[in-house]
Parts: C-alpha cells; sequence; structure tokens
C-alpha cells in the first residue's frame, strides 16, 4: 500500500483551509493530484467539501508525509495583515513557521518551494513608479516585514538545494470567502443601498487581484517548475489598476445599487497609487489575469450561483 502511495503525485498545501488555500486546493484536486493539507482547529472553508484525494494532517511529524510522492509545497499560511497584533505572533506565524516547513522539504527532499508573499513589502515611493520585481521593498508593517523576511530566508536555507523557490508577491485579492478587502466591503454596502465611503477622496490607484487568477498563477508556478530559475520572484496583479472612487462607482452600477459614493478625507498607511508590471509571470509562466472589473464579475456570478 505505501509503494501504490508513492506512485501517486502529491501536493502539500499549507494555509489550504484558508481564504486563498481553498480554492488553490480545489483547483490542484480538478488536475487529479493528491493534496495533503494542513490543518489546525478547523477545516476552514473546506469544512463541507469532500474528495478522496484530499487528506488532513495536523503535525509535521505526521508520518503518512513520508508515505507520498510530494512533488511541491505551497506555503500560503499567514496572520491576516490587518489584524492589530504584536510583532511576537507575526514573527511566529510567518518566519517561524516557515522555517519548520523548510526543515520539512529538506528531510523530503521536495523539488518545488512556492510561496504566496504580498505587495505590502513596498511602501510609498517618492515618485510615482510601476512596482515590477526590481522594485526595492521597503516594508512599514509587522505583516509586511515578516513576509519579506520569510522570502529572503527561502533564498538562504534553500541556496544550492535541490528545491526551486518560487515566491509570489500579491496585492489584495478578492474573491469567494473574502472578508476584509475593498472590493467585498464595497459591494455589502452596495447591496444593502448604504453610502460607501472612498479614502483618500477615491483618487488613488488599486490593483486588486480576482482569486481565480491567483490560483491560477500559483498553479502555472507549479507547471512551469523546470523553466524557472532557482530562485524566482513574481508579482502577481490584475490586467490593470483603477481608482478607489471608480471601482465603488462600478459596483454600485453591476449591482443597480441607489448607493452614492463619498470621498473622504481620510488617509490610510497605503495612500500610494499602486501600479503593478506584470509582464514578467505573464511571459514566463502563460499568465492571463482578468482586469479588476471582469474580476468583480465573475465575483458576483460565483456569489450568485452560490445562492441558488
Amino acid at each position: 500500500m505505501v509503494f501504490g502511495f508513492r506512485k501517486m503525485k502529491t501536493i502539500l498545501v499549507f494555509g489550504g483551509t484558508g481564504f486563498l488555500g481553498s480554492s488553490l486546493v480545489k483547483r490542484l484536486l480538478r488536475e487529479n493530484l493528491v493534496v495533503l493539507a494542513y490543518r489546525r482547529a478547523s477545516k476552514g472553508f473546506l469544512e463541507t467539501f469532500h474528495h478522496e484525494n484530499l487528506i488532513y494532517f495536523s503535525s509535521l511529524d505526521d508520518e503518512i508525509l513520508e508515505k507520498y510522492n510530494i512533488l511541491a509545497v505551497f506555503h500560503l499560511a499567514s496572520i491576516i495583515s490587518n489584524q492589530k497584533l504584536f510583532y511576537r505572533e507575526f514573527d511566529d506565524a510567518n518566519i517561524k513557521f516557515t522555517l519548520d516547513i523548510i526543515s520539512l522539504v529538506k528531510k523530503l527532499k521536495i523539488q518545488q518551494f512556492i510561496y504566496s508573499s504580498t505587495c505590502s513589502v513596498f511602501s510609498k515611493p517618492k515618485e510615482d513608479v510601476v512596482f515590477n520585481e526590481d522594485s526595492v521593498p521597503n516594508p512599514l508593517s509587522y505583516y509586511a516585514i515578516t513576509k519579506f523576511v520569510a522570502e529572503k530566508i527561502l533564498a538562504i536555507e534553500l541556496a544550492g538545494k535541490e528545491t526551486q523557490v518560487t515566491i509570489m508577491r500579491f496585492p489584495s485579492i478578492f474573491g469567494r470567502n473574502d472578508s476584509t478587502g475593498i472590493i467585498n466591503t464595497f459591494l455589502t454596502l452596495a447591496k444593502e443601498e448604504k453610502k460607501i465611503e472612498v479614502f483618500s477622496q477615491g483618487k488613488r490607484f488599486r490593483n486588486l487581484v480576482y482569486i481565480d487568477s491567483a490560483v491560477e498563477a500559483l498553479y502555472k508556478a507549479y507547471l512551469c517548475k523546470n523553466k524557472l530559475e532557482s530562485y524566482e520572484l513574481f508579482l502577481v496583479g490584475s490586467s490593470d489598476s483603477m481608482k478607489i472612487i471608480d471601482i465603488a462607482n462600478m459596483i454600485i452600477n453591476i449591482t443597480k445599487s441607489k448607493s452614492q459614493v463619498i470621498p473622504v478625507n481620510k488617509f490610510p498607511t497605503s495612500d500610494f497609487d499602486v501600479f503593478i508590471d506584470v509582464s514578467k509571470v505573464k511571459e514566463v509562466l502563460g499568465y492571463e489575469p482578468l482586469s479588476i472589473q471582469n474580476g468583480v464579475y465573475e465575483y458576483i456570478k460565483d456569489i450568485n450561483n452560490e445562492n441558488i
């Protein structure tokens, strides 16, 4: 039986029960892969989902990990960025846990490590820029600092090893099970026909990526392993950026809401325009991102289908 397990192509997913990870798990299962998903107290967004090729484990010492031919690990586990926690808690979740996973990868000799990072590693530039893989990070939050450190630890710990490392920096992701982003906030307010306040007078541009685009980029990184350098970094966003006020008005128009958009003089820490150059991920991985508008259409269609 163990021999049979070893013949099965298997993917290890950390954060697989969360917002992004649960969608990735379902995508991998559709490709007839076996998925070993790390879980803590609950199955999260996979609580009601069942599949014969989905196996849970809750300890990095679980003997089941030795039984499968694990080809790649996706590390998507993280604390939500807007939580007001002490540095120690971000350090435990984003750095120490990453080190534990790296030890497991070395032990099992896993061939690929795909890490979900964030465009929050960037802060307000001195002049208008389009962020790309060569842009210099300047993390200004515990969340961003620890995600950036984890990126560098992966480079150091797995340098010269047989494990290919792919870092994927995402802007805000929206889609099913989203509970914190501006798309979800605006959509909820529009449905309730309440006023929608937009910070920075609504003038700032945002790049927001639909969850299916994010998942597709992650899966393509796995498919393209043999054409990647030993350490690759990608910025993965939507095909465009939009002003916040235009995003709010677009959602009102799509939902035919009577909500009003109210520009306000409130300024978040990310009070700067976000434009992302996705040319590298498109060229290397064949990534084809949706526009923000098309992503919102898909999001609303997905929600409506769930409610049928």
